[in-house]
This record gives structure tokens, sequence and C-alpha cells, in this order.
């Protein structure tokens, strides 16, 4: 998605932008219903290789607690990668930067917390995970809504140096 996202910006085709942003979308709804076949419907695929060990029962137990909100984590997850191809591909890494050191900041100390103070389960935890990707998600798609690869910022002088307008 980037490689397309790259090239339709480079050649300033902005419909066709929107066009792999649809696309990707698609794909994610298509990637969901999948992987809902190991979590959801057969999700002795993914708890086999515990079925060894002294624990078992135990394990069997947290192991379908947390695929409910393991799905929703991973999905939430790809979501975030289809704005995050258009963030890169329009060169807007100062705007990455700062959001991903704010969102990993702001979301330890309530893993932390609760987690470690509160003791919630590994279920909440990927409740948790699934929250702070969507949060991620909606505060890109914001970003790309901008449209940032309009604005011509970046210069190549002739002395090879990049400069910043």
């Amino acid at each position: 998605m980037l490689t397309l996202a790259s090239t339709y910006i480079g050649q300033k085709q902005n419909d066709e932008v929107w066009k792999v942003v649809y696309y990707g979308l698609i794909s994610m709804a298509v990637y969901s219903l999948i992987l809902c076949i190991p979590f959801f419907i057969f999700p002795e695929i993914l708890t086999f290789c515990f079925k060894a060990t002294s624990f078992e029962n135990e394990m069997l137990e947290v192991m379908h607690s947390i695929l409910p909100s393991l799905w929703l984590a991973l999905v939430s997850y790809g979501v975030i990668a289809i704005p995050l191809s258009l963030i890169v591909a329009s060169r807007d890494t100062v705007y990455l930067f700062w959001v991903n050191a704010f969102i990993w900041v702001l979301s330890s100390l309530p893993i932390y917390l609760l987690m470690v103070v509160f003791g919630i389960g590994a279920d909440k935890f990927w409740f948790l995970i699934f929250s702070i990707n969507t949060i991620m998600a909606i505060i890109h798609f914001r970003r790309i809504s901008k449209q940032r690869w309009l604005q011509e910022v970046w210069q190549l002088p002739l002395n090879n140096k990049l400069v910043i307008r």
C-alpha cells in the first residue's frame, strides 16, 4: 500500500490515492473475516500448542477469554497501517514521530496502572490495546484527511541539500 500511495502521490493522482485507502479498508475487512475462522469458529487451531503443558485447562481458559479482544487488537492494528502508509508516503514524519511518542507515553501509564496496580486480566489488556489502536487510527485518518501530500513542503535545491520551507 505504501508503494502505491507513494507512486500516486508522486504522479499527483489524488483520486487514486483515495482509492488506495478504500481498497485498503476493503482488504482489512476481508482479513478480519478470515481471522474470524481461527479466533471464533475453530479456536483449537490457536490453542493446540498449549495442550502438552501441565496447566492445560487454565491456559486454555485464558486463551479462550482473550481471543475476542486479541482479534479486535489485531484488526485495529491492521487498520492503523492504512493511514500510516499515506502519512509515510507524504513524508509527514515529524507528525508521525510526535504522535507516536505521545501515544506511547500516554498508553504506557494506563497499561502499567491497569496491569500492575489493579491486576486486570489478559482479556482486558488486549481490549485496552484495541482502544489505543482505535484512537491512533482516528487520529491518523484525521491527519490524512488534510491531504498533506498536496502541499509542496519539500524542495531539493541545486546543491542537493534537503530544505524544508
